[in-house]
């Protein structure tokens, strides 16, 4: 054999070598690959299967808190201990304060049929009444019960001052004009004749004493404020204290801890639970109106395109994971009690109006548990509040404005 054949002969024997070599490299490399392919498999798998039965106790204990390393780990705390106010800041004003009870008063009305009661320029009635135009009656403004407020002008604002003038059991025939723009079609630029009769006005009550002993009892039950007129004004003062307060408290705890990471699985929970959410107010408006109002979450939230919902999704899912967070946060650095089935019931029953048993079952026990252990905690963090200033004084003035600012100087 020459010697170009032995060289040619050996050349071919190494690149046959180096070919098993390389066969034999990626038939390790593959059976290598085999576990890890799987695990990618699994992972999605586990997900799909994550996003589909997730609920609100998923990844949480039976003591409420996550399913993690301690919340602790994945936050900066602020300084929750010492927090101070000024008691003023927080002190509905007048204005305020008047609101809250025209609120209380308003849902208190009584309907008098009493013949002879007056009635008031913005008196809500009940009334029977038809309507003729050229003589005709229109068959379909008639009604033989209406609730109506006057001062409202719908049905013209010469009609709304006869009316005011009337008593309940009195009979009315009223001629009006209605403008060329008004909204039944039937009736713009018509004159017409009204003819009906006051069956009832509602009367809104007085904060009197016996109003408060007799219909707000309940309400200010376990108060420390007394069953009087006096009482209720600041019952309903403190209420709104402590609610502007207990607001700041909670913005202040949300803003001043900082979250270092978030524990994986239990953030992917409450992306899957708002993404369902949401999914569920597209249903819900679709079926109430008998038709398809939103055809998506993105239509229903006027979103561009579905990664711009899904990026509120991983917004919306790490604010209630940071909450959660948070008090748990709170509640492992100050030591508190374990929570258990009897504080998760006296949570329940004093702040939930469907049963302990219906809460588990459309909830999971785990999920009320940490609950009831965010609740508690903040109940102790407002224990620690200083609020400085007068505790006698239960509101503030309306603050001046305009010409009354000016009158001030």
């Amino acid at each position: 054999m020459s010697i170009e054949n032995r060289l040619a002969a050996k050349k071919r024997a190494k690149q046959a070598q180096s070919k098993r070599k390389r066969r034999k490299f990626f038939k390790i490399a593959a059976i290598c690959m085999i576990p890890v392919v799987i695990c990618v498999i699994g992972w999605f798998i586990f997900l799909s299967v994550l996003e589909k039965k997730a609920d609100n106790s998923s990844f949480l204990n039976a003591n409420g808190t996550i399913k993690a390393r301690t919340a602790g780990s994945y936050v900066e705390l602020c300084d929750y201990k010492n927090i101070s106010v000024k008691r003023e800041d927080y002190l509905p004003t007048e204005s305020e304060l008047q609101a809250a009870i025209d609120d209380v008063l308003n849902s208190n009305v009584e309907t008098v049929t009493a013949s002879g009661t007056a009635l008031e320029e913005d008196s809500k009635v009940n009334l029977t009444f038809k309507v003729k135009v050229d003589g005709k009656e229109l068959t379909d403004l008639a009604y033989d019960d209406r609730t109506y407020t006057l001062g409202s002008n719908t049905m013209t604002e010469a009609f709304d001052k006869a009316v005011a003038k009337l008593k309940v059991g009195d009979d009315f025939s009223v001629s009006v004009n209605f403008p060329a723009d008004y909204s039944n079609t039937e009736l713009a630029a018509k004159s017409a004749v009204i003819e009906g009769k006051v069956v009832s006005v509602q009367v809104v009550p007085e904060l009197t004493d016996s109003f408060v002993a007799e219909k707000l009892k309940e309400q200010m039950e376990g108060s420390e404020f007394p069953l009087t007129a006096e009482g209720f004004k600041n019952y309903c003062a403190d209420n709104l204290y402590n609610s502007a307060l207990e607001q700041y408290v909670t913005e202040y705890l949300k803003e001043k801890t900082n979250v270092k990471s978030y524990p994986y699985f239990y953030l992917k929970t409450q992306y899957y639970l708002t993404d369902k959410g949401y999914q569920n107010y597209v249903n819900y408006y679709n079926q109430a109106l008998g038709s398809q109002v939103y055809a998506s979450p993105v239509e229903l939230l006027g979103l561009k395109s579905k990664s711009e919902y899904k990026k509120t999704l991983r917004s919306d899912a790490k604010d209630i994971v940071k909450d959660a967070l948070v008090y748990q946060a709170i509640h492992e650095d100050a030591g508190l009690a374990e929570v258990n089935e009897e504080a998760v019931r006296a949570y329940i029953s004093e702040h939930e109006s469907s049963t302990y048993e219906e809460l588990v079952e459309a909830y999971g026990y785990n999920y009320l548990a940490q609950r009831t252990l965010m609740h508690d905690t903040f109940e102790y963090v407002m224990s620690l509040v200083k609020a400085d200033g007068d505790a006698s004084k239960m509101w503030k003035a309306d603050p001046a404005t305009g010409a009354d600012a000016d009158s001030e100087q």
